[in-house]
């Protein structure tokens, strides 16, 4: 897992939120699976309707080893390790680079009531 840096948009929208983010993280050799669009940026409203599934540990590999890239601006994407179960600590606004088959991760239990942010990017390469 790496920590790219701690980001935050010009401003809060999905359109400004994508572009901006894909372009911090260009910066810091990601190579992106696919063109991100606004699909995967999460506004407060669309977290008051996100499964429960979100809420549990997980991990993200689509049939596939997929690393991934998440930021929120505010309750970060909970983090810990698969093996020893140790949580990772991670900060508002921090941009997270890891590898599905090393971390789980979930939504924190108060998503749905915060004013949050949040982006998922999955990547070709892996963090160094």
């Amino acid at each position: 897992m790496k920590i790219l840096g701690n980001w935050q948009p010009s401003s809060y929208d999905e359109r400004t939120i994508a572009s901006e983010l894909r372009a911090f993280c260009a910066e810091h050799a990601c190579e992106f699976t696919y063109s991100s669009d606004v699909n995967d940026v999460r506004s407060p409203a669309d977290h008051r309707t996100v499964g429960v599934d979100a809420f549990r540990w997980h991990q993200d590999n689509w049939g596939e080893d997929t690393p991934t890239i998440v930021w929120s601006n505010v309750l970060p994407t909970e983090i810990r390790d698969v093996g020893t179960k140790e949580s990772i600590p991670v900060r508002p606004g921090d941009v997270v680079w890891f590898d599905n088959q090393a971390v789980e991760h979930r939504a924190p239990e108060n998503a749905r009531d915060a004013e949050r942010w949040f982006m998922r990017i999955r990547t070709r390469n892996k963090p160094e």
